[in-house]
């Protein structure tokens, strides 16, 4: 025996009718989610692909000149901010100063040669000779 009484009962069909509704209610948001997501994964990786990643440019050079900066400042709470800077000699005779890390200045002297990668015109690395 069914539980309800497929008959004239109109509670019946409106109780059926709902549950039609909210299935495809569901069925209808869950397809329209996925389309969305998929196009918004899409364009942000068109947006992404936009972006290149800028050359890295490499020279031979020598270093020609080192030099470090240090300026403190503030009473309550005293800073040190520390800044070192080395001049590399190209092969051509162009000579590009760089802000290096204290590590890098530290492992460096003058006269010595090697190969420099440049990023956006920042230092980003050496290995010498």
């Amino acid at each position: 025996m069914l539980a309800f009484e497929m008959g004239n009962n109109w509670q019946t069909y409106v109780f059926f009718s709902v549950c039609g509704a909210i299935l495809l209610f569901l069925i209808g948001y869950e397809v329209y989610y996925r389309i969305d997501k998929a196009k918004r994964n899409r364009e942000i990786q068109e947006s992404w692909d936009k972006f290149e990643e800028p050359p890295i440019t490499e020279y031979h050079v020598t270093v020609f000149d080192m030099a470090c900066d240090a300026e403190s400042y503030g009473y309550a709470q005293p800073a040190l901010e520390k800044s070192f800077h080395v001049v590399f000699l190209t092969d051509d005779g162009e000579k590009l100063e760089l802000e290096v890390d204290e590590e890098t200045y530290l492992s460096l002297s003058k006269g010595e040669s090697g190969m420099l990668a440049v990023l956006n015109e920042k230092f980003y690395g050496f290995n010498s000779d």
